[in-house]
């Protein structure tokens, strides 16, 4: 039987490299207390956590190289953490997450029979290639909190410098995934293995497109507006 709730929620932000997916979901967990299910953070703290696992070993070179990893790997340490935050009766943002139509397929059964079909939804935050390409050379990222920083921003910002964002004081560095030959990789694997994830949802929750040229408060309205 599906379980249901009226209280609690879980989103997907989606949409193509740099449209502030992270952004959002930030802003969600700071204003409105959801949790954040990011792939990324997911990823890196099996790396860091499990250096040995045999399913780490496997997929650590595929994702410094702008490559998706396995998405059954992916899928199985996402409905993990899922399954964890579930029990904190929480609402929970997805982060650019899932990555590929297996996890798609894999991982939205398990959300639904969680949180229940009405209170999953999918946020598309749109912008083109174009719009991606000029903001991934105006960002840098801080290597504790892994807080994106953009130079329109914080313009005097310098790699080596204190991060502005939090109180966590780590050091601002240049993005290994905004790497010029990494990111032509990534914009493959969006294209070639994200959007039929991107298209498999829509068509099994409630989905909202939003014009991601807006300005950063105006897009989390648009997200709560529809919540």
């Amino acid at each position: 039987m599906t379980k249901t709730s009226s209280k609690t929620t879980a989103v997907f932000l989606m949409g193509f490299i740099a449209s502030g997916k992270d952004t959002q979901a930030r802003l969600l967990k700071e204003k409105n207390g959801f949790l954040i299910i990011s792939s990324n953070e997911i990823i890196k703290d099996n790396f860091k956590t499990n250096p040995d696992n045999k399913d780490v070993k496997l997929v650590k070179d595929q994702y410094y190289s702008g490559i998706l990893i396995e998405p059954s790997i992916i899928a199985k340490w996402v409905v993990e953490d899922v399954r964890k935050k579930y029990k904190s009766g929480i609402s929970i943002v997805f982060s650019g997450s899932p990555r590929t139509l297996y996890e798609a397929e894999n991982e939205l059964p398990e959300i639904i029979n969680f949180y229940g079909q009405d209170n999953v939804k999918l946020f598309f935050i749109d912008i083109s290639e174009k719009e991606a390409r000029k903001r991934i050379k105006k960002r840098l990222i801080c290597k504790i909190c892994s807080e994106v920083i953009r130079l329109d921003k914080y313009p005097d910002i310098k790699i080596g410098d204190k991060c502005p964002i939090g109180k966590c004081n780590g050091k601002v560095i240049a993005r290994e995934l905004d790497a010029s030959q990494v990111f032509e990789v990534r914009i493959k694997e969006y294209y070639n293995r994200t959007y039929p994830a991107f298209e498999y949802l829509k068509n099994k929750i409630q989905f909202y497109k939003i014009d991601g040229t807006k300005d950063i408060e105006t897009i989390h309205k648009e997200i709560l507006k529809n919540l």
